[in-house]
C-alpha cells in the first residue's frame, strides 16, 4: 500500500484502544492513499470490538467517487497486544471483498496501533480465490520522496 505520509501520521494520531475506532481509505489514480475518514462506528456492549457504520461510510464512498476519489479499504485500530488480525477481522474483510463489484481485485485492511506505527495487510480475489496477506506500506511525502 502506498500512502501520503500526512495521512499516515493522521491515523497514528487515532485515539489509543479501547475502545477501537476505524475509517476509509481513498486514493487517486495513482492509488497512493491520500483520502480517510474516521468512523466512530456503531456502539454495542462490547466497547473494544470497531463495526463500521455502514450507512454512513457508504455515503462517503459515494461523495468521493463523484470527485474521482477510489474506495480502497477499511483501518482499525488494535491495541498493542493485539498484533494481529483476529478471526473476526478476516472474516469480515473477505465479506466486504466478495460483496465489492468483480471488477475491484484488492483491498487495504491495515491495523493502526494508535501512536506506535501501522501493519498492513491486503486481500486479493484471484481465479475465484480471496486471501489476505501481509503487505508493505510506502510512505510517500507530497514531494514524492519514498521513506
Amino acid at each position: 500500500m502506498k500512502i501520503f505520509e500526512d495521512i499516515y501520521h493522521k491515523m497514528i494520531d487515532c485515539p489509543s484502544v479501547p475502545p477501537e475506532c476505524g475509517g476509509i481509505l481513498g486514493a487517486d489514480r495513482e492509488n497512493t492513499i491520500n483520502h480517510i475518514r474516521f468512523d466512530k462506528g456503531i456502539r454495542t456492549g462490547n466497547g473494544g470490538v470497531y463495526i463500521p457504520n455502514i450507512p454512513f461510510l457508504n455515503r462517503v464512498i459515494e461523495e468521493w467517487a463523484e470527485d474521482g476519489i477510489e474506495f480502497q479499504g477499511i483501518f482499525h485500530t488494535h491495541a498493542p497486544q493485539w498484533p494481529e488480525l483476529s478471526h473476526d477481522d478476516r472474516v469480515y474483510i473477505i465479506d466486504i471483498l466478495n460483496v465489492m463489484p468483480r471488477n475491484i481485485m484488492q483491498l487495504y485492511f491495515p491495523l493502526v496501533f494508535p501512536g506506535r506505527n501501522i501493519k498492513g495487510y491486503c486481500v486479493n480475489r484471484r481465479n475465484g480465490i480471496t486471501d489476505i496477506v501481509d503487505d508493505d506500506i510506502e510512505i510517500i511525502n507530497r514531494g514524492g520522496n519514498i521513506k
